[in-house]
């Protein structure tokens, strides 16, 4: 687990791995899932709610919430960029 902040936006990344059981009990790991989470704010630390933040490279995404935050679940394998943008702001490349 580790949590990085770049002036205005910060995240944490949460590696998660998922276990499949058969009915033979046998154990096959589905593909791994990583979970970015964080919050997008201004320079004032004011939370910007409906930014958009994409994994670079692809059209995944999601829009935060009325708090600025934010839960992406990938089979992206680490590392990889953030696109975050919102009306009115450079878009930022994290």
């Amino acid at each position: 687990n580790s949590t990085n902040s770049t002036g205005v936006f910060s995240f944490s990344i949460e590696p998660i791995i998922i276990y499949y059981f058969s009915l033979e009990r046998a154990v096959l790991p589905i593909p791994r899932q990583n979970t970015v989470k964080g919050r997008v704010t201004d320079e004032s630390g004011l939370p910007l709610a409906q930014a958009n933040v994409l994994i670079a490279g692809t059209n995944y995404g999601f829009v935060t919430d009325f708090d600025g935050n934010f839960s992406l679940e990938t089979e992206q394998n680490f590392p990889f960029n953030l696109l975050v943008s919102y009306i009115g702001y450079d878009t930022k490349n994290i």
